[in-house]
C-alpha cells in the first residue's frame, strides 16, 4: 500500500511539473505574439517617411525550421544626416540592391515600403 502511494505521489509530482512547463511555454509564446502584434499595430500608426539615403550594407540570418532552413534578408541605409536603418527586406529585393546605390528611401515605422534608386547618367 505505501508502494502504491509513494508511486502515486510521484505521478502527481510529475504531471505537476510537466503541466507548469506547459504553462511557461504557452505563455512566453504568447507574449512573443502580443510584443509582435504591438510592433505592426506601432508601424501603422508611424508616418510614411521618405528620405534621400544611401545602402551601406546588407546582411542575411539563416533560421532553421523543422527539418529545413529559411533566409532573412536586411538592408541598411544611411540618411544625410548619418542616422542608419536597418529594415527585413526580401529576397528579391536584396538581389537588386548594391552597397552605394543612393536614392528615396520610405519606410513606416520599423517597416521598408520602397526604395527608387538614382539612375546614373
Amino acid at each position: 500500500m505505501a508502494m502504491i502511494m509513494a508511486l502515486l505521489i510521484v505521478g502527481f509530482v510529475t504531471l505537476a511539473v510537466v503541466a507548469s512547463i506547459i504553462v511557461l511555454v504557452v505563455a512566453l509564446v504568447g507574449q512573443a505574439g502580443v510584443s509582435q502584434a504591438g510592433v505592426s499595430r506601432a508601424d501603422r500608426k508611424a508616418p510614411v517617411l521618405t528620405a534621400h539615403a544611401t545602402v551601406v550594407g546588407q546582411r542575411t540570418e539563416v533560421v532553421p525550421v523543422g527539418d529545413a532552413s529559411r533566409t532573412k534578408y536586411y538592408a541598411t541605409f544611411e540618411l544625410e544626416t548619418g542616422e542608419r536603418l536597418e529594415f527585413a527586406i526580401t529576397g528579391p529585393t536584396a538581389g537588386q540592391l548594391v552597397t552605394g546605390d543612393a536614392g528615396a528611401l520610405t519606410w513606416q515605422g520599423s517597416k521598408m515600403q520602397d526604395f527608387q534608386r538614382e539612375l546614373l547618367r
